[in-house]
């Protein structure tokens, strides 16, 4: 299973390098889901608004294990990404300036 939470303000700031950044991105239906087929991670969201979306998973450690640039994105969001251990995750959707960033727990 997965769980979704915010993360901890020193942790946003380790990830964005700032405390003064905007983290009202406003990303609609997020949903992670196992696909035991293939071992990987099913991670689908919206957003209402147009421009170059930045989204990258982090581990514990903060080493990006997932990351794609899509420009001109607006709409529906749907990938399998890895997330092979058990343990914390942080996801972080940057577009626009605004950041949205979740922590997962997965175990």
């Amino acid at each position: 299973s997965i769980r979704i939470s915010d993360p901890e303000k020193e942790k946003t700031k380790a990830i964005t390098g700032s405390e003064n950044i905007s983290t009202d991105l406003d990303v609609k239906d997020l949903t992670l889901f196992p696909n035991f087929s293939n071992g990987k991670t099913g991670l689908s969201f919206n957003l209402d608004g147009r421009g170059t979306m930045k989204i990258k998973i982090l581990n514990s450690d903060l080493k990006v294990v997932f990351s794609e640039d899509v420009s001109s994105f607006q709409g529906n969001y749907m990938k399998q990404i890895p997330l092979p251990q058990n343990g914390i995750y942080y996801i972080t959707i940057n577009q626009n300036s605004k950041w949205f960033i979740k922590k997962l727990i997965k175990n």
